[in-house]
């Protein structure tokens, strides 16, 4: 892919108010275990908020209708090996659910276009999530890393403080980038030695303490 995308959205309102606000009925399209190899865009209401995937045989998606209100997506157990292209959803997108695919890679601007309050990417082949520039990361509520071979943190300066970060079952590498890097509310990590992150949670001062520059 070449040229960064750029995307012109409304600041985001919280979750709530926009289900409150919004003219359209709340609803769920349900396509979970039918053996999918592809997503039956044709069969998808524009009025659809949450858009269920889970558990098929899906390997890519090169890009999603303009849903006027899409909220969430759960492509959780696919076969997906990068993040798809959501920029014509960009501005509703709010959680996106894509643990337990075989992911590896991460392209940058497909991220940094997205609003999101919930990313949850456990459980795929990523080593390296991508350094994010402000103001991604504003809306942040949780972050799932869990069981990726992760060998560092990246730099997110703009994340929520308030944002949970799970990265249970990685070993990172330990260095003053990771200590810059620390989230308030960081789940499943331990600085047990000078070089590896383990399992288990720490307060913040206890991982400054390990990780001295």
């Amino acid at each position: 892919m070449t040229g960064r995308m750029t995307v012109h959205c409304i600041t985001p309102v919280p979750l709530g108010f926009m289900l409150f606000a919004s003219w359209v009925t709340h609803a769920e399209i349900n396509f979970s275990s039918q053996n999918l190899t592809s997503v039956p865009f044709d069969n998808v209401s524009d009025s659809v908020t949450f858009l269920n995937l889970k558990n098929n045989q899906i390997s890519a998606v090169e890009w999603f209708p303009p849903y006027r209100s899409i909220e969430k997506i759960d492509l959780g157990k696919n076969k997906l090996s990068e993040v798809p292209d959501f920029r014509n959803i960009s501005c509703t997108l709010r959680a996106l659910v894509l643990k337990h695919n075989n992911i590896s890679f991460i392209d940058k601007e497909r991220l940094i276009i997205l609003n999101l309050t919930n990313l949850i990417l456990g459980d795929n082949r990523i080593n390296i999530f991508p350094d994010m520039p402000s103001p991604w990361g504003n809306y942040i509520k949780v972050i799932g890393l869990k069981r990726n071979p992760l060998i560092t943190l990246p730099d997110i300066p703009a994340l929520n403080a308030n944002a949970t970060v799970n990265l249970g079952g990685n070993k990172i590498t330990c260095n003053c980038k990771l200590r810059k890097s620390i989230w308030r509310n960081t789940e499943g990590g331990e600085c047990h030695k000078p070089s590896q992150i383990g399992f288990k949670e720490l307060a913040q001062e206890e991982w400054e303490n390990h990780c001295k520059c």
